[in-house]
């Protein structure tokens, strides 16, 4: 996970050209707005998290504390709540304080044995290459989008931006 914000800059540079990086989101979509309105928003932003939480309860119980967190985070960000302090408290004190945990716990159980072998560094390349594919696949899925849409998710034309 830390090598991701190294992974993307180097995928999308090898994928993507000049012209496709300068695409404005916010112009195509005054181009071609959306023709379907979907009614309610609110009502199912507010549901989703807490379908997704008892889906993943019911098949992969073992990840529901990291899942129900994160629904937790969306849920109590959609039903629009004053969560500054929160908010606060988990960026800054909660997180600060896992992070010397988690780097303590880890820290003094690893042995340069353990660490320092063909199997932990198959695991790190593993990684980077297995993100690496899948912002790969998401950049190869927008262009053959963009093959039958009129509407760009990022610029394929010769015209200038």
């Amino acid at each position: 996970m830390a090598l991701v914000p190294v992974i993307i800059p180097l995928v999308v540079k090898a994928l993507c050209s000049k012209k496709e990086l300068c695409i404005n989101m916010k112009e195509q979509e005054k181009k071609c707005p959306s023709t379907v309105e979907i009614k309610n928003m609110r009502v199912l932003k507010i549901i989703f998290p807490i379908i997704v939480t008892t889906v993943v309860a019911l098949f992969v119980p073992s990840s529901v504390p990291l899942i129900g967190m994160l629904m937790f985070g969306n849920l109590v960000k959609e039903i629009g709540t004053n969560t500054f302090r929160l908010f606060d408290a988990a960026s800054n004190s909660i997180m600060n304080a896992a992070t010397i945990f988690l780097g303590l716990s880890v820290g003094a159980t690893m042995t340069s044995e353990a660490f320092l072998n063909f199997t932990t560094i198959g695991i790190v390349i593993g990684g980077f290459l297995a993100f690496a594919l899948s912002i790969a696949g998401g950049i190869f899925f927008v262009k053959l989008f963009n093959l039958f849409t009129k509407k760009k998710l990022i610029r394929l034309s010769a015209q200038p931006v």
